[in-house]
Formats: structure tokens, C-alpha cells, sequence
């Protein structure tokens, strides 16, 4: 989940727009810069080619062959950075990775331990160009699984300095379907591996949103995994509901205790989160449902 825009999204200009004194606030990351390496290659060449024929007006007892060897050499690595950077974004190392007690208020970056209560956890920083597909690369090497099916939300955040502006990959975790905050105790590294202790599970369910709550806890709804988003949700939902009970989708039709829904806010990269549901929509269940099949229901 992006945060909030601040700034309107610059395609084709220099990022040197974007620079401000050092501060961390959060934004919409700027979209892509399409134009950047062709943009540079033809600066670089244009700006190369004049020194080179000034140099060679000026010092023209210098060898020709060094002059276009230089110039070579210089093209070639000017342009071959700017189409690096363009189609595999690097990590750098300024700005410090770790819990954040509060990265919402604009112009505040408040490191915290872990320990301690805290707002979000930073795990990795990106140049601007392909931050998002970063950011949620590294996210779910750190959960240690998929983003979608967790009770975390990534949020990119502008790390601005004086001489670069680069994107912070935040992980924050929350208590709903809706993405709302969670001040959370403990590292998120892991927590989606294993017994997934930060996986989306049971909970409450209305107006298609889930509120996270434990199993033994009594519920109405569990999450059941995710579908594409623009396709059929209630096919795609159903189908994932059915699998996740044990059953085809026609022995899931057959009972008529459990029904399958789609959430209605789109999780991580456009992907609608399914729940099943008891079919009264009473708070009964006290276990999970998982592969279930034609069994009674956990109440």
C-alpha cells in the first residue's frame, strides 16, 4: 500500500526537483523515470563530444586515438550506470535499516528497538526508478512469504538528503484488511515463515473487511488466500474457499453453513483477499476451519 501523494508523479525530469533539505516524509513514490537512460546516454554523448573536439582545438599535439579512447570510455560508462540503474534499481547503504517508533508525521524519522513498541520496520532503501517492485521483493525475503497473505502492509517512504532522494521499503503491520496501524512489539524478519505468526487468519467480518483476530477467539470469517484483482472475484474466491476447506467448489455450494466473499480493499500487487464465512454471520466459530471438508463446524 502506497501512502498518501504529497507531490504529483514527474516523468522525464531530473530527480534534482524532488531534492529538499535531509528529511524523511512520506509520499508517493515518482513514477518511473522511462526517459532517464536515453535522456542521459544523449547528454553524456553530446556533452563528451564538444570536450573532445574543444580539447583537440586546443591540444592538437595530442594523440586523436587517445582523445576518442577517452571519449569512448567515458560514453560507455556513463551510459552503461544510467541504463544499470534504470533496469536494476541498486541498493545503496545511506539511511539506517530497523524499527521506526513514528515514520507518519511529515519531516520525522524517530529510529526505535525493537524491543519497544513501534509504528514500522525498515528493511531495505531503493533509487526511486523500480522502488515498488524493490521494496516488495525485499519484503517478502525478510517476512519469509508472500506479502498478500500477511497482516503486515508495505509502505514506501521518501528518504530525502541533500544530494539524492531514495525510497524507504517500511513494513508496518495492521489490524484489518483495510490496512490500519498496528503498533507492533518484536522484528517482522520471519514472521511470515514457519508457524507464520504474522499471517492473516481468523476474525470479524463486515461490509467486506476483516478485523484480525486469534482462532480460539470467537469469529465469524477466516482469511483463505487471494485473487486476482479485474478477474471474477466471487469464482476466484470460491475456488480459493474450496481448497482451503479441503472440498471441489460444488461440495462448498452443498453446505450451506460456510460461504466464501472477497474483501473489498485490494492487498499487496492488486490482489483481492478471500475469506470464508459462517453463513449467518454470527460470531460461533472458535477454531479454525482449514480442511474442514464435510465436518461440523468448530463452535
Amino acid at each position: 500500500m502506497l501512502l498518501d501523494k504529497v507531490d504529483e508523479p514527474v516523468e522525464c525530469r531530473d530527480h534534482e526537483a524532488l531534492l529538499s533539505p535531509s528529511t524523511l516524509a512520506e509520499r508517493t513514490p515518482p513514477a518511473p523515470d522511462r526517459c532517464g537512460p536515453i535522456r542521459s546516454c544523449a547528454w553524456t554523448v553530446a556533452a563528451l563530444t564538444h570536450a573532445s573536439c574543444w580539447w583537440a582545438c586546443i591540444l592538437p599535439h595530442v594523440n586523436a586515438k587517445i582523445v576518442i579512447g577517452v571519449v569512448v570510455a567515458l560514453v560507455v560508462g556513463c551510459c552503461g550506470f544510467a541504463l544499470y540503474r534504470h533496469f536494476a534499481p541498486n541498493h545503496h547503504a545511506s539511511g539506517d535499516k530497523g524499527c521506526v517508533v513514528d515514520a507518519a508525521k511529515a519531516g520525522e524519522f524517530k529510529p526505535g528497538r525493537c524491543a519497544d513498541s513501534h509504528r514500522a520496520e525498515i528493511v531495505d532503501f531503493f533509487y526511486p526508478d523500480g522502488a515498488e517492485a524493490g521494496c516488495h521483493k525485499s519484503a517478502e525475503e525478510f517476512l519469509g512469504g508472500p506479502l498478500a497473505d500477511s497482516r503486515v502492509e508495505l509502505q514506501l517512504l521518501d528518504y530525502v538528503r541533500e544530494d539524492y532522494t531514495s525510497q524507504a521499503c517500511a513494513l508496518v503491520a495492521v489490524s484489518d484488511s483495510e490496512g490500519t496501524d498496528a503498533p507492533y512489539t518484536g522484528s517482522l524478519k520471519g514472521t511470515m515463515s514457519g508457524d507464520r505468526p504474522m499471517a492473516a487468519t481468523c476474525g470479524h467480518f463486515l461490509d467486506g473487511v476483516l478485523t484480525y483476530v486469534a482462532c480460539a477467539e470467537p469469529h465469524a470469517a477466516e482469511y483463505v488466500g487471494s485473487t486476482v484483482d479485474g478477474g471474477d472475484h466471487d469464482a476466484g474466491c470460491r475456488a480459493a474457499a474450496a481448497g482451503f476447506l479441503g472440498l471441489s467448489a460444488d461440495e462448498l455450494t452443498a453446505r450451506h453453513d460456510l460461504q466464501s466473499h472477497w474483501l473489498k480493499t485490494p492487498r499487496d500487487g492488486g490482489r483481492v483477499g478471500c475469506v470464508v464465512v459462517e453463513a449467518s454471520g454470527k460470531e460461533v466459530l472458535t477454531k479454525s476451519v482449514k480442511g474442514l471438508r464435510i465436518g461440523p463446524l468448530p463452535v
